[in-house]
């Protein structure tokens, strides 16, 4: 007994989008991460499958593949995609499963370098690599910023505070030669007197009296202005003009 026919039904092709194939020209483009999955190449290697969807304006939707081998020595390109677009991952731990990552670069923003290649005579797009999104490279761009600002304070504030030391330094001197200057030999003590008289190296201060001490004092001093004066005005010799 023959199966009784369904009804047939018209199909709406109204809001169906055209779907182009053809390729789009080299460049950088915006994208998001659709899929990312373990499967087995020709040969039998595990490899990494990853489908993106372009977001720009143009080219909107479109879609570009991307395959990953997990052979040891090939690590390196999927560990340079993945501290492109998820840095944190790797700072984490050094050591990850597949479904980690799988999990973590879902739906994640990125950029990719697509070049054109020929394939059975035709041309065909190929992602070439997997950059960091542009949000991140303005984020980047704005820590650097920042810690050149840090950088360029602290050495202001440096600069500022060896100034300022300097500053007190001579203060300090200047201080110091004042006080020099201006002792008041009538005020100070026997005690005071005789070490005094000792930074002027007067010979047997302990076994002079105050009188003598301040006279002492004051000859050496005396003595010392007028071989600081004499030492200017004398000429050599060999300074002579003539």
């Amino acid at each position: 007994m023959s199966k009784k026919v369904e009804k047939s039904f018209t199909l709406d092709f109204s809001k169906v989008e055209d779907k182009s194939f053809d390729p789009i020209p080299k460049g950088t483009y915006n994208a998001i991460i659709t899929k990312c999955e373990e499967g087995l190449s020709q040969t039998n290697n595990k490899k990494l499958e990853w489908e993106f969807k372009l977001t720009g304006k143009k080219f909107k939707g479109r879609r570009m593949w991307f395959r990953n081998s997990l052979l040891p020595e090939t690590l390196w390109k999927l560990k340079g995609i993945l501290n492109n677009i998820i840095p944190a991952l790797l700072k984490k731990k050094k050591k990850l499963s597949i479904p980690v990552i799988v999990r973590s670069v879902l739906g994640l923003p990125c950029r990719l370098v697509i070049i054109t290649e020929k394939y059975q005579g035709k041309d065909q797009n190929k992602v070439a690599d997997i950059l960091a999104p542009k949000q991140a490279l303005e984020e980047i761009d704005e820590e650097i910023d920042e810690e050149m600002e840090e950088e360029e304070e602290e050495e202001e504030e440096e600069e500022e505070e060896e100034e300022e030391e300097e500053e007190e330094e001579e203060e300090e001197e200047e201080e110091e030669e004042e006080e020099e200057e201006e002792v008041d030999l009538d005020t100070l003590s026997k005690k005071e007197l005789i070490v005094f008289a000792k930074e002027w190296e007067v010979k047997n201060a302990r076994k002079k009296s105050e009188k003598q001490l301040k006279k002492a004092i004051l000859a050496a001093q005396e003595e010392e202005i007028e071989a600081a004066t004499g030492a200017d005005s004398e000429l050599n010799d060999d300074d002579l003009p003539f």
